[in-house]
């Protein structure tokens, strides 16, 4: 009984520690995405100057991550009959539970303030440099996800163990 309650322990320090381990690529996921969903905002408001709610429905097209938070925009927006788009768009950030940091998820609620907001191209250039700072979060969040990740699952394994040995 002992044993097997030394175990459970351990497997929950594990899972804990594969948890935020998890959480990391989930996140580098998502951030990937996202940047490939705000190219497809850029090259459709280059191309042609299309409305808010049809940009946001190709964005979330597909299998990524963020489609349902752009889909889930979308639909707020077409029933939106006053108030500010960024409002919206914050509110759908909050309420979307996406794995990000703090920076990402302001720097995410900055395309708020720019999408709907300019005419097509400036909302392109806006994107665009939107895109640039969100391929940098990418490159941190991926040397983050191979430091903390590993180290994660390694402390919560030691919490674990020490844990055992006090017991």
């Amino acid at each position: 009984m002992r044993l097997t309650g030394k175990l459970l322990i351990l497997l929950a320090f594990l899972w804990l520690g594969g948890e935020r381990m998890l959480w990391y690529q989930k996140r580098c996921s998502l951030l990937s995405d996202l940047i490939g969903s705000v190219q497809i905002m850029i090259s459709e408001l280059t191309s042609r100057e299309t409305d808010t709610v049809t940009l946001l429905r190709l964005a979330g097209e597909g299998e990524r991550a963020c489609a349902a938070f752009f889909l889930r925009c979308a639909e707020e927006a077409e029933r939106m009959e006053e108030g500010s788009f960024s409002c919206l768009w914050d509110r759908s950030l909050e309420n979307a539970k996406l794995p990000l940091g703090d920076w990402e998820r302001r720097l995410l609620s900055r395309a708020g303030q720019i999408i709907g907001r300019y005419d097509g191209r400036e909302q392109a250039r806006l994107l665009t440099a939107l895109n640039c700072q969100l391929e940098r979060c990418l490159v941190l969040a991926r040397e983050e996800e191979k430091e903390r990740g590993k180290l994660a699952l390694t402390l919560s394994c030691c919490a674990g163990l020490m844990l055992i040995l006090l017991l």
